[in-house]
């Protein structure tokens, strides 16, 4: 379970956020600059006001580092070490530990045919794979995704998401990601926070919360 209470500014947006998750995975929607990259800063430690309180599984991490959360966040950028190859990129979080670990998620993710390549060689898809990839190479308890899977065909998108959705059931880990896609919010989301003037407005299944779009929901479920 992740609880976050946080009030603090962002340039002349002022957030007051207190977010509840326990679904597997939760969609947080919004227009562009509603604040929702500045909620995952939030719980990455990459913001710190001083009104924030972050607790994953009842064990408050407010005061730790980015470092010491052990939180990673993936966003469309893809920011994986330039002068490392895939493989290599996710072998540090690994600091060594499972070379076979490494590969598996290669395998996984469909991108064991670049392991010895480096980012600057790769396709944009094959860049957030192995993005992902190495996210959840820590075995996280939390993964946050900001717009992670913007900019990707349809069928890469509902790919990675089929994926991630096996390793949540594996790891029976969270994920928190932030859009502005109808289609990805329905077809990845168990829940959905709707953000809206700097606050959550609503909590639950996207069919409730996203009610006010019922014919592009329609049009998008086939109905």
């Amino acid at each position: 379970m992740l609880e976050l209470t946080l009030q603090g500014e962002r340039g002349r947006q002022t957030l007051e956020v207190h977010l509840v998750i326990k679904q597997p995975w939760t969609v947080l929607f919004g227009a562009s600059g509603a604040g929702k990259s500045s909620i995952l800063r939030a719980i990455a430690g990459l913001w710190q006001p001083p009104a924030t309180r972050v607790l994953l599984d009842e064990k408050d991490i407010s005061h730790l580092s980015p470092d010491r959360r052990r939180i990673p966040l993936v966003t469309h950028h893809a920011a994986l070490f330039p002068h490392m190859t895939a493989r290599e990129n996710l072998l540090f979080p690994l600091k060594g530990e499972s070379t076979a670990l490494a590969d598996e998620l290669l395998q996984r993710f469909q991108v064991e045919h670049v392991r010895d390549s480096k980012p600057a060689t790769l396709s944009s898809g094959e860049r957030q794979r192995v993005a992902l990839a190495r996210a959840i190479a820590s075995r996280p308890r939390l993964l946050l995704l900001d717009e992670a899977l913007s900019g990707l065909d349809i069928l890469l998108r509902t790919q990675l998401i089929a994926e991630l959705k096996n390793w949540q059931a594996d790891s029976g880990a969270l994920i928190l990601s932030v859009t502005h896609n109808l289609s990805e919010t329905l077809e990845s989301a168990d829940e959905v926070a709707r953000l809206e003037d700097s606050r959550i407005t609503q909590v639950g299944p996207a069919r409730e919360v996203l009610s006010d779009r019922r014919e592009h929901l329609l049009h998008l479920l086939g109905n």
